[in-house]
């Protein structure tokens, strides 16, 4: 195997869960850079305000991944969000772009296969952080620091896709 077909970066395994997918995978990428900031901060600083309500989870406000601009003009941190509905996760693209950081992913539940509420229930949009990928093996290194049963618990996942 070529060493340029894979990439992992080296994380951190004590990960713990967030109250949110995107806030809780912006704090990992970015305690991983070295800057440490709490969900309550990261919220205020992208200014991402969103009402949700309802057992549906219906919400109201902008999309989420907006506010990374927000959170780059004040920090001027940057941080890589890829959309699976765009046609952005191209796996030579991605590999090139690990070399730089981890990248947040914009996916849908049900590509998530370690999950079954995930796989069981209706398709929903959740952010999850890439940090390796094999272009062989057609595996991701994915983190899921907002990973919910079906008894309403937050847990991590870390390991392949």
């Amino acid at each position: 195997m070529e060493a340029s077909q894979r990439y992992v970066i080296e994380t951190k395994r004590d990960q713990y869960a967030g109250h949110n997918c995107f806030l809780a995978s912006l704090r990992c990428i970015l305690d991983h850079c070295g800057c440490r900031y709490s969900e309550t901060q990261l919220f205020f600083i992208s200014n991402s305000l969103k009402i949700r309500y309802g057992n549906d989870l219906n919400e109201i406000g902008r999309y989420t991944v907006d506010g990374l601009n927000e959170f780059s003009k004040k920090t001027l941190a940057t941080v890589t969000t890829l959309r699976r509905d765009a046609g952005e996760m191209i796996p030579e693209k991605m590999l090139k772009m690990l070399k730089s950081g981890m990248i947040m992913l914009d996916v849908d539940t049900k590509c998530l296969n370690y999950n079954k509420l995930y796989t069981e229930n209706e398709n929903r949009k959740h952010l999850i952080v890439l940090y390796g990928i094999d272009i062989n093996e057609k595996t991701a290194h994915v983190m899921d620091l907002y990973m919910l049963d079906y008894k309403e618990n937050v847990t991590v996942y870390r390991g392949k896709i």
